[in-house]
């Protein structure tokens, strides 16, 4: 006699993609086009609003929770608030509640709408890990932005490879543990923010990603570039009109890295020994404001770390 089971469905895992939003009046409708037709059946999408000044939080759909803030908190801070409202980070209850996994994206990339699938596909096996698809440029689309990177411990930090490359079709390209990724579009699996935490929002914009992917590397988190994903993303769009903005945060930040994870007495050599070198050929080629807002940029970051060690 046969008798009839029930072979037991597993869930579908949960993702919380989290978009954040400064002044995306051009590109935010664009970014959340791909999340908004994906056809992945448990997804929750949420733009957290950085008091944007353009009228783009409006451009929001009823189907994406919007998080207006009256301040910018920077990147790391805007993450920050929407963990905060997960039951990982805010307890039993929390609005958002227990995500198997996280997207977190800038506001101006680009993605099919068949990415989270993907994603969810290729991290399955592979818990805790953080993946980040390969990033094009959005305006040349057959180039790469860049593709994984590592910590060169000099004054601008770390060192990205492929930059401005041309794509090759030849074969599929496989996916590779790494040590840093691109920031604006990082997977990440619950496990990965049970090891590290929340993101430091000391950073607030420029090289928090770098923080945090280096602290899931310091606690054995798998840190994977998978180049046969394509986002395209638009860039420097919060700097674009203020070009040493970025140059300023880049160094500030830079020192902060180094004071903030005990970097060595070598590590600091290399540091001044590069940095000494970027302070004389700005002073030769007479680029006075670019000389300035790189002291600026590295006094402050002394500073700042003076200030916290107090606190």
């Amino acid at each position: 006699m046969q008798t009839n089971r029930k072979t037991a469905t597993a869930p579908v895992p949960y993702v919380l993609a989290i978009c954040v939003n400064r002044n995306g009046q051009g590109v935010l409708e664009g970014a959340l086009q791909g999340l908004i037709s994906s056809p992945y059946p448990n997804l929750r999408i949420v733009v957290v609003d950085c008091a944007s000044q353009d009228g783009s939080e409006s451009l929001v759909p009823p189907s994406v929770t919007l998080l207006s803030l009256n301040h910018n908190p920077g990147y790391a801070g805007a993450l920050n608030i929407a963990l905060k409202r997960t039951q990982q980070f805010g307890g039993t209850g929390a609005e958002f509640g227990k995500p198997d996994y996280f997207l977190f994206m800038n506001n101006d990339v680009e993605m099919p709408s068949s990415l989270i699938d993907e994603l969810v596909r290729f991290t399955s096996n592979r818990s805790p890990c953080v993946c980040g698809p390969q990033v094009l440029i959005h305006s040349t689309p057959d180039r790469m932005e860049a593709s994984q990177g590592k910590l060169s411990w000099s004054h601008v930090l770390a060192r990205f490879e492929d930059r401005n490359r041309l794509l090759s079709f030849k074969r599929p390209p496989l996916p590779y543990r790494t040590e840093l990724l691109l920031g604006c579009a990082l997977f990440v699996d619950s496990q990965a923010l049970e090891v590290t935490g929340l993101w430091d929002e000391t950073f607030f914009m420029y090289h928090e990603e770098v923080d945090w992917l280096y602290r899931c590397g310091q606690q054995g988190v798998a840190i994977y570039h998978c180049p046969f994903l394509r986002i395209s993303h638009h860039g420097g769009i919060a700097t674009k009109k203020y070009p040493l903005k970025k140059i300023y945060w880049l160094r500030r930040n830079t020192v902060y890295f180094f004071k903030k994870h005990g970097a060595g007495p070598k590590q600091w050599i290399f540091w001044a020994t590069t940095l000494t070198i970027s302070l004389i050929l700005n002073l030769v080629t007479f680029r006075w404001k670019r000389l300035a807002t790189i002291c600026r940029g590295v006094f402050d970051g002394f500073r700042l770390e003076e200030f916290h060690s107090r606190s």
